[in-house]
């Protein structure tokens, strides 16, 4: 039985004071559905039944005459005969060769897997079973073999097709026709070009070396097909390009810098454009028809500037920069209003990064971080609430400052008598501190020539709608831990202090939730460990911890509003 609605019967007598064999044949209720009869002898089906989803099996006795019975019905040894257990087969082949400098590579593959292939012969085969067949064509180029290998120049185009031809029709237990086979089946078809272009190696002239030899051209093509019967179609195209241009710089150095690392000149600078092309055609299969799904036309063009510069050998600073605009065209979307959640975009994220490492008197040793990030992003969406096109435009900045300094308390517990002979047990003494802002803020505006006020001298209009969020305002998040040890033969205990706090940033717009504002503080937190005392005191375990904490938390209310 698949469900109380959907079941195959068998019916057949039963005798008294004596064991009866019953077979049953599957074929027979298959036939039931071919001949489109539901009742044939002993076997009759209810709805639409399929061997492939058995969910349970009902057996029962029922009484065909007027007089009472009572009794035992016993079952016992049920068989199942005649099961496919073949193998199957599973077959791939490959040949590849090359011709020459110039075809570096050609290669055809071709491979089938028969609907009954089994890895193992205990193993259970998957529902709708498919027989899958595929193959591919790739070959490899060097095209700057014409150009007197003045350029890298490889070049690749490659082309694949694949069918799954299912055994049985769809969600059913009757085999499937070969008239019927093909507009059944899975069919995938993709074609694949990809070209690059670079200089071999680095040229004498100085004027080559630091720019066309530092440039990198890649650029790809793909259209894949898809059909899944009585599921969906799907033609998919992409364009893909990129400008890479990365330059190390010489190192300028000063005497008066001490040499090192340092330089004058940034030591790289890195660029990268790329665009990003993309349009579907998808229909899905819905009541007999395949209907066609409104999908997002995408042309993005995104730009990265990246910096690296040791102006002193101990600071370290790194800055980038990342543009995203949208291509298309307003129309594209706006005349649909079905996708009032799409639209054009723009987003803009930059960042500068700072780390200064030194070491005072090899006992010392500090590392602090300076990080922040800005980003922006401004879209056009269609608003199905208002009945307008709608700019938003969202903005973001976080700041962090991490600060972490390694005090080696030896040598100078090594000057004072008695503690002397126990410092170099001691544990270096480890304070960090981490201190973070992070400010979101968001706004409506239906004239396109608004400036977003973050960071300006401006106040909001009017006419600005709020679109409000969590975490418009921001929060401030502290942090700070102190912690240091003592070892002594197998005995090893630190001691760990904490403390962390988050408070909500002074400026809440209305109606967000109320902020609220957290503080938590962990002394003492000592670890103990102590290896091998399992072996004596199983209980224990190899390591012992005890933690105290408070922490509390307590509500704010909005201080101050923008609109």
């Amino acid at each position: 039985l698949t469900d109380s609605l959907n079941y195959y019967q068998f019916n057949t007598f039963a005798y008294k004071d004596d064991w009866d064999t019953v077979q049953v044949f599957f074929d027979n209720f298959t036939d039931l559905k071919i001949n489109e009869d539901t009742l044939r002898g002993k076997y009759s089906l209810k709805g639409n039944p399929t061997l492939q989803s058995i969910a349970f099996l009902q057996l029962g006795v029922a009484n065909n005459t007027t007089e009472t019975l009572k009794g035992e019905v016993l079952i016992d040894d049920i068989i199942l005969k005649g099961a496919d257990n073949r193998l199957g087969n599973n077959v791939d082949l490959t040949i590849s060769t090359n011709v020459g400098d110039f075809i570096t590579g050609l290669s055809y593959n071709v491979s089938r897997k028969s609907a009954n292939y089994k890895s193992r012969l205990d193993a259970l085969r998957e529902l709708g079973d498919k027989e899958v067949a595929s193959q591919g064509f790739r070959i490899t180029a060097d095209a700057g073999k014409f150009l007197n290998k003045a350029v890298n120049f490889p070049i690749s185009y490659s082309i694949r097709e694949s069918r799954g031809t299912p055994t049985y029709r769809v969600n059913s237990d009757v085999i499937l026709p070969p008239e019927e086979a093909d507009s059944l089946t899975d069919k995938h078809h993709s074609r694949d070009i990809t070209a690059s272009l670079s200089r071999p190696s680095t040229s004498d002239n100085w004027f080559l070396k630091h720019t066309v030899d530092n440039l990198r051209l890649s650029g790809s093509y793909r259209k894949s097909e898809s059909f899944n019967p009585l599921k969906s179609t799907d033609t998919t195209t992409s364009i893909t390009g990129s400008a890479n241009y990365n330059l190390r710089m010489p190192k300028l150095s000063p005497p008066v810098l001490s040499g090192g690392t340092s330089s004058l000149l940034p030591s790289n600078i890195g660029l990268r454009t790329s665009y990003e092309y993309s349009e579907s055609e998808k229909y899905n299969y819905k009541d007999t028809l395949y209907e066609k799904i409104n999908t997002p036309l995408k042309k993005e063009l995104t730009s990265y500037a990246t910096l690296s510069y040791e102006p002193i050998r101990w600071v370290d600073v790194n800055y980038s920069i990342t543009t995203k605009n949208d291509l298309r065209e307003r129309e594209s979307f706006s005349e649909n209003f079905s996708l009032f959640d799409l639209g054009q975009s723009a987003s803009l994220k930059e960042e500068i990064s700072a780390t200064h490492r030194s070491n005072q008197f090899g006992i010392n040793s500090i590392n602090i971080t300076y990080r922040t990030s800005f980003s922006q992003n401004h879209e056009i969406e269609y608003a199905r609430v208002l009945g307008d096109s709608l700019d938003v435009r969202r903005c973001s900045q976080q700041r962090t400052i991490r600060l972490n300094d390694d005090l080696k308390l030896s040598p100078i517990l090594d000057k004072i008598p008695f503690i002397s002979k126990f410092s170099k047990n001691i544990s270096p003494l480890k304070f960090s501190t981490h201190f973070s802002k992070d400010g979101t803020f968001a706004y409506l505006n239906s004239m396109p020539g608004y400036r977003f006020r973050y960071g300006m001298e401006t106040s909001p209009e009017a006419s600005i709608f709020e679109r409000v969020e969590r975490t418009d305002g921001g929060y401030f998040d502290r942090s700070y831990s102190l912690s240091s040890g003592f070892s002594f033969t197998r005995l090893n205990l630190r001691v760990n202090w904490r403390f962390s706090q988050k408070t909500p940033d002074e400026l809440q717009l209305e109606n967000t939730q109320t902020p609220t504002e957290t503080n938590q503080l962990r002394f003492p937190d000592i670890n103990v460990d102590l290896p091998g005392i399992q072996n004596y005191i199983p209980f224990l375990g190899n390591y012992v911890r005890r933690a105290t904490s408070v922490s509390y938390t307590h509500l704010t209310l909005p201080t101050k509003r923008i609109v």
